[in-house]
């Protein structure tokens, strides 16, 4: 599949082309510079695409005009699907003129970004043209286990270091525990609920409702009736089928579920520092089928992706923003095992505890935002 980038900056292009690679792995994104007039010298010079997303102020169209519109049509757009990213305000008179094309073929959105909006809008394109996505399958995500080590002891341990309330949760530890066996697990709560985990696969299976899970996470009591067993990996199949009846298999990726699940029971914790974590993303998040986070962590994705970061480091970096984000972010990465936990360098035997967050700046557009901290 090739996507083509056009009226961006630089800057600008980059953030989007990275959503867009993890959007829809295997993609070729073709960037066109910002600023360069556009006209008829341009026909034919964009070849076929099955996507393009077109910043309509980066191309000098801010104002519509039905000549502009069928000039974007014939010489760039053609049967492709396209997002048209519009000015503010009124949009230049783009929304209204596209309102009657709008579907999976033709999205428009108006500045400022949102970062679900613009997740949104990619992920509808991808479908639109029937890209390949990353595998969901058990066998498909125990390869990308595999490719970034998944959890393990040594990760578990600094990150409790470094934030000892993240290892304060019974069924987070009980949960974390079985992520980091080599082989598969069931937990049983009572007769009808539990779940079956199954690391070197990649994968989990649970019933467990969502209320069950809050109890499970708030009351450390709770922690006595869970009954844990280890299976072989046909028994775990067989039980996984249990749980869902023959309906469907019910499994489903097992860094997502970790990640959900740290991030449900650590969101509304302080998670003060008494140490520092030297991590690295190793594997971008796929934010599509993850629950729905802060556009910080994007920006902090970005960050980590690009090499070795600390958590005080960013703290600093991002002092805006409440700190304990910061964490909360580190903390769901290195439990999903999206994120590989480095040894500590030589640094001072002291640790400051980051300032508190000042006053929130004013909303910025999500793009403005990634560009002003990245670039």
């Amino acid at each position: 599949m090739k996507v083509l980038l056009t009226g961006l900056s630089d800057a600008s292009a980059h953030v989007i082309e990275t959503l867009a690679t993890t959007l829809m792995p295997g993609a070729t994104v073709c960037r066109h510079t910002q600023g360069q007039a556009f006209g008829g010298s341009l026909r034919g010079g964009f070849g076929p695409n099955d996507i393009c997303i077109v910043d309509l102020n980066g191309l000098g169209l801010a104002q519509w005009s039905r000549t502009r519109q069928e000039q974007l049509q014939d010489h760039m757009l053609g049967p492709c699907k396209a997002l048209l990213l519009a000015p503010g305000g009124s949009g230049g008179g783009w929304v209204g003129a596209f309102k009657p094309l709008a579907g999976k073929n033709r999205l428009v959105l108006q500045k400022p970004l949102s970062a679900a909006a613009l997740r949104d809008a990619l992920a509808t394109l991808r479908d639109a043209v029937h890209a390949p996505l990353t595998p969901l399958t058990p066998s498909g995500q125990a390869a990308s286990t595999a490719a970034t080590g998944g959890l393990t002891e040594s990760a578990w341990e600094q990150l409790r270091d470094a934030c000892p309330a993240v290892g304060a949760n019974p069924y987070l530890n009980l949960v974390a525990g079985l992520a980091m066996k080599g082989t598969p697990h069931e937990f049983r709560i009572g007769g009808h609920s539990g779940g079956v985990l199954h690391p070197a696969e990649g994968w989990v299976a649970s019933n467990i409702s969502t209320g069950m899970r809050e109890r499970l996470m708030r009351h450390p009591a709770m922690q006595s009736i869970i009954e844990i067993t280890a299976l072989d990996s046909s028994q775990a199949r067989m039980r996984a089928e249990r749980l869902f009846g023959r309906r469907q298999d019910g499994r489903r990726p097992l860094d997502a579920f970790l990640w959900a699940l740290a991030y449900h029971t650590l969101a509304d914790e302080p998670l003060p520092l008494a140490g520092d974590l030297h991590f690295q993303l190793q594997q971008f998040p796929n934010f599509t089928r993850l629950p729905a986070a802060p556009d910080l962590f994007i920006q902090l994705a970005l960050l980590s992706q690009r090499g070795p970061q600390r958590l005080s480091s960013l703290q600093r970096t991002f002092a805006q923003h409440d700190p304990a984000l910061v964490v909360l972010f580190a903390a769901c990465a290195v439990l999903s095992g999206c994120a590989t936990v480095l040894p500590a360098a030589s640094a001072s035997p002291t640790f400051t505890q980051p300032a508190a967050p000042r006053k929130p700046a004013p909303p910025r557009s999500f793009l403005r935002s990634l560009l002003g901290k990245l670039f």
